[in-house]
């Protein structure tokens, strides 16, 4: 999954963590509106988050049916398959990454039209190979030359910060059903691209690699069947099929899966640029300014009511010195109850300017506040003004 979950990690605790895994039907735009009882439950498992920290290269664990958490032999039992689950420390770098792809000569995998391509990006973690997903770029659909849009990402998300960490660039021909097919696959790293994009374009061969390789991308066998003129492929996936088996004509044939090209995969150009935090522009010598502007407008009621948000008690008062520092309110039932009142003292436009006038005011350089109000009459039959002065 390319979406990752952040969480924070506390050693002197114990943190369970619990895998349920769900075959959604239901099309919704955000997920965490789901109503996972009306998913079909396709298993769990249960683990710690010390475990993930511990073994670099990830956890497989087991899924198991609802409420069976310590029998690994009833989820084989089902064949419920596998969760894998790794843990990486999140870097503090604050880069955007910004790439430009695309890829000519692809091979066509499908049968009536052309492949609809686009690009997965996994990062290669710990000594196992483990396929981490970060990025995937749309589908350019009905394509062998396609260009995507430029990838926009942080390099936190890509490669954790680190310029060397090993990149597989997959190129995939999009089926609706998921089984999406491997056109052909590269690796680099960012440190590679931007060392040969000083020399100009980068092109990638696209290969599907042979031999033990295969396990590593899913394996692919495919069986060919002519019935007349009509010649059918079907693609079968499997998590260690190393052969490509063809039956044409009643003849079974074995043949190894080859590493010829598959397409190449081009490179155009590559930025990455700094994204300052709020800190940096504070240290950098950014200057704040505050500045308020009121609505005296007739919408926020009588200011003599109560109920009305511009309302001011009659014993509303500062203290000290200093204009930012409130009295402090003596409660009082009599306004506890009044509709957009804050305390016996202040209502919310003033509570909200004293608030955020007290957190900036550290950050202002000349400590000047500027004033501005709309919506009201200066005097006695004038027009309505929507910019004037209070100060």
């Amino acid at each position: 999954f390319v979406t990752k979950i952040r969480m924070q990690f506390m050693f002197e605790e114990i943190q369970q963590l619990k895998v349920m895994l769900f075959d959604v039907d239901t099309r919704s735009s955000n997920v965490y509106q789901l109503d996972l009882s009306k998913q079909d439950f396709l298993g769990q498992a249960v683990t710690q988050l010390s475990d993930l920290v511990t073994r670099p290269g990830g956890v497989e664990l087991p899924l198991q049916p609802r409420g069976d958490f310590h029998s690994e032999a009833a989820g084989r039992r089902r064949n419920l398959g596998s969760a894998t689950l790794a843990a990486v420390e999140v870097s503090n770098v604050r880069a955007e990454v910004r790439l430009q792809l695309s890829a000519r000569e692809l091979a066509d995998t499908d049968f009536w039209s052309k492949s609809d391509p686009f690009v997965r990006i996994s990062a290669i973690r710990g000594e196992g190979g483990l396929l981490d997903p970060v990025y995937k770029t749309e589908v350019v659909m009905n394509n062998l030359n396609p260009r995507w849009k430029e990838l926009r990402t942080t390099l936190r998300a890509l490669c954790n910060g680190d310029m060397h960490q090993p990149l597989l660039l997959e190129v995939m021909d999009y089926d609706a059903d998921g089984s999406h097919d491997l056109i052909g696959a590269a690796q680099t790293s960012l440190h590679e691209l931007q060392e040969r994009l000083q020399h100009g374009l980068v092109e990638l061969p696209l290969t599907v690699p042979s031999g033990r390789g295969s396990r590593r991308y899913g394996g692919s066998a495919q069986v060919v069947v002519r019935v007349g003129w009509l010649a059918r492929r079907i693609v079968v996936w499997g998590s260690s099929c190393g052969v490509r088996l063809a039956f044409a004509h009643g003849v079974w044939r074995r043949r190894r899966p080859s590493t010829k090209l598959r397409g190449v995969l081009v490179v155009h150009s590559m930025r990455i640029t700094p994204r300052p935090s709020f800190l940096d522009y504070v240290r950098g010598g950014c200057l704040l300014n505050f500045m308020v502007a009121i609505d005296f407008t007739a919408s926020n009621g009588d200011p003599r009511d109560p109920r009305s948000l511009h309302y001011v008690p009659p014993n509303f008062s500062f203290q000290g010195n200093s204009h930012l520092q409130p009295q402090q309110p003596q409660y009082s039932a009599q306004y506890s109850g009044a509709a957009g009142f804050v305390g016996p003292q202040l209502n919310q436009y003033q509570a909200a300017m004293v608030g955020v006038s007290e957190v900036l005011a550290h950050y202002s350089h000349d400590q000047r506040f500027q004033m501005y109000g709309f919506g009201a009459q200066l005097s006695p039959g004038a027009p309505a003004s929507h910019c004037f002065t209070l100060t």
